[in-house]
């Protein structure tokens, strides 16, 4: 290994060492995502798959600029949030572009950054919003099918009855594993930048429907309009998940042969 090589790994190891630590402790907490190490291990494990060792001072200046743009962040006291993905993004840059000659890498990035414990604030930002869109999907789903059923927020109202889309219900968990499954993919395949993007780009609309369908389902049980056995509900949510899944797989198969 060169020197500039060998010193920017060890500048990288010892600047981020604050992010490894709040990695581990967010990891630990139960807010976040228990799961959250998977992308991270399929990172390593795809980055390991190519041998690319032709390392020039061109590939250094993008996990330099990070590592620059990270101890900027550190001075002005930014969120943790901000360090520790720009922190990630560096580390993830430079093991990108060692190993597969490209350190603008959006699957391993992606890898990378859904691998830190932001998923409890994935929820706190995004579980309304989507709970909102998912529920006016199955509204708009239910009358289709003949139900005058309506949309308050999150609630969707029958009769004299409310059905509440509760935060585990919002499609946060599944869009974080359809992002993992996609960014997984792209890297696999080795697609370019611009196609990994609109596959990572195309997986919230996937999510939504699954999601959307897996709302409208539940709603003919917790209404009362079937009488569904106790595991109807976690059926329901598996069914929608390996959909989602299929449909990701599919929309990297069409990407993957398209000229």
């Amino acid at each position: 290994m060169r020197p500039v090589i060998i010193g920017l790994t060890l500048a990288l190891v010892g600047a981020t060492w604050p992010v490894w630590k709040w990695v581990i402790q967010g990891t630990l907490d139960a807010s976040n995502e228990p799961w959250g190490w998977l992308p991270a291990v399929l990172a390593a494990l795809l980055a390991l798959r190519h041998s690319h060792n032709l390392a020039t001072d061109r590939l250094l200046i993008t996990p330099a600029v990070l590592l620059t743009l990270y101890m900027l962040a550190i001075a002005l006291d930014l969120p943790m949030a901000i360090r520790g993905s720009l922190g990630c993004l560096a580390l993830a840059s430079w093991a990108s572009g060692l190993r597969t000659g490209r350190p603008w890498h959006v699957g391993l990035w992606t890898l990378c950054w859904l691998s830190l414990p932001l998923s409890a604030s994935m929820q706190f930002y995004l579980g309304y919003p989507m709970r909102y869109l998912t529920c006016a999907g199955a509204a708009t789903w239910l009358q289709w099918q003949g139900l005058p059923v309506m949309q308050d927020g999150s609630l969707l109202l029958w009769q004299t009855r409310q059905i509440a889309i509760d935060a585990p219900c919002s499609g946060v968990k599944m869009l974080w594993a359809g992002w993992v499954l996609s960014a997984s993919l792209a890297t696999w395949q080795g697609l370019n930048s611009l196609r990994t993007l609109g596959c990572l780009l195309g997986t919230p609309l996937l999510v939504y429907l699954a999601n959307t369908g897996r709302t409208t389902a539940l709603f003919y049980s917790e209404s009362g309009l079937v009488q569904a056995p106790p595991w109807f509900h976690d059926a329901i949510g598996v069914m929608a998940f390996l959909a989602t899944a299929l449909a990701i797989t599919a929309l990297h198969q069409r990407t993957g042969t398209t000229p």
